[in-house]
């Protein structure tokens, strides 16, 4: 199973080291420039680790008892374990409090540290998590970098858009002015659909078959509407052209929601 921790402190240092010595494959995620920062400044700089007097009446509140899962799930025992394991050498004070023999806090990052890279974690360091997405597979994780890239992208997308169509537009305009028939030309300029998914297979992208059955739907949409004469007095002219446009009509709703989904695919982050 892919997992992934967000915040590298104690508890996310913590979590990711268990999941990864349990087989899965761990990306820890920290917004800071390092893991463990806070670590540093914890017990005075000592990082105060646990108390040998640990147990639910050292607990004040209005139910203390809720913190009864977290002892039973790493009791004290176990927490002393763990830190020997790393390597981490400790000292107990008259108090029952617990710290580094070392009496400094880096030594407590540093076990840690080096416990989560011996046992495959990915860390990140400088990532800031923006959101969390819900897909198909799981979660995707949002990243204040990925926001500014894909913004960055739909701005150059809109631009090159904004500038296709103006100049789409004159030529169509040029032609008019020219004598070419207003259907053609109406026609010519509504193709434009099929530019993006074929600049797509320039620039090396998958484009998916519903997007060339939306392209597809669409000509036919457009040929037809464009291509069905004014109503005439003829009966035959009429019902030939009522047919083509009843046709487009109906034809356009399912092509619809399939253009809509390719374009707004067709400017997505890869």
């Amino acid at each position: 199973m892919n997992v992934i921790v967000i915040g590298g402190g104690a508890s996310g240092l913590m979590a990711a080291i268990t999941a990864a010595k349990g087989g899965h494959s761990v990306t820890l995620l920290e917004r800071q420039a390092r893991v463990g920062r806070k670590l540093l400044s914890t017990g005075n700089g000592r990082c105060n680790l646990t108390n040998l007097n640990m147990g639910l009446p050292y607990y004040h509140g209005q139910d203390a008892a809720f913190i009864r899962p977290a002892f039973e799930a790493l009791s004290l025992d176990a927490t002393l374990d763990f830190f020997h394991g790393l390597g981490l050498l400790t000292t107990a004070e008259d108090n029952g409090r617990v710290y580094p023999y070392s009496d400094q806090a880096g030594s407590v990052v540093d076990v840690l540290r080096f416990a989560a890279d011996a046992a495959g974690v990915t860390t990140r360091a400088g990532f800031e998590v923006t959101g969390l997405k819900k897909t198909k597979r799981g979660f995707t994780v949002l990243s204040a970098e990925e926001k500014k890239a894909a913004n960055r992208q739909l701005w150059i997308g809109g631009l090159c858009c904004g500038a296709a169509l103006a100049i789409a537009s004159n030529f169509q305009q040029a032609g008019l002015v020219a004598g070419t028939d207003a259907g053609k030309a109406g026609f010519i300029t509504a193709l434009y659909v099929v530019l993006v998914p074929v600049f797509g297979l320039f620039l090396k992208r998958k484009v998916s078959v519903p997007t060339w059955i939306a392209v597809v739907l669409s000509v036919v949409v457009v040929s037809l509407a464009v291509s069905a004469e004014p109503l005439q007095a003829t009966r035959e002219k009429t019902m030939i052209s009522a047919s083509r446009r009843a046709i487009s009509f109906f034809i356009f709703p399912f092509s619809f929601p399939v253009w809509v989904h390719w374009v707004s695919c067709s400017f997505s982050v890869p």
